[in-house]
């Protein structure tokens, strides 16, 4: 497997962890049972984005890699990746990374006063809407991510 594959498998899974873990903050958590995993599940979409864009990134420039479509069979090539979406989603990983490992600690002193799983979900998505849209390729879907 070489390094634009990799980088793909690895940015197509930062897309897909953030739904994963909206979906099991909604149906699985009860009464803010999990919050921290569905937490350190944003934080493994993070790494891995960041992880799939610094080597995309690397073999750019190494290897002059123009365009490199992410999941065509799953999202039917909606996403691409240049240098500039590349850029935008390593900040955006960057900033879901750190947010993420900081919410951990800091949400459960709330977990007793406040229903998380919404915060969950609502974080997870966004989390998803924010990738999904800096990697768009199309009008369709830039307008529904």
């Amino acid at each position: 497997m070489d390094i634009v594959t990799l980088s793909s498998v690895l940015i197509g899974f930062g897309l897909i962890v953030p739904i994963i873990a909206a979906l099991g903050a909604l149906v699985l958590s009860s009464d803010n049972e999990g919050n921290t995993i569905f937490q350190w599940c944003l934080v493994l979409a993070a790494s891995l984005g960041l992880a799939g864009v610094g080597m995309w990134v690397g073999a750019f420039i190494g290897g002059g890699v123009g365009v490199l479509v992410v999941l065509p069979g799953i999202f039917g090539g909606f996403f691409q990746v240049t240098l500039l979406s590349a850029g935008f989603f390593g900040l955006i990983c960057a900033g879901t990374l750190l947010t993420s490992v900081y919410a951990v600690s800091y949400l459960a002193h709330y977990e007793r006063m406040y229903a998380l799983r919404w915060l969950n979900t609502a974080s997870a998505l966004f989390v998803f809407g924010m990738m999904a849209t800096v990697l768009s390729s199309t009008l369709f879907s830039f307008l529904v991510f």
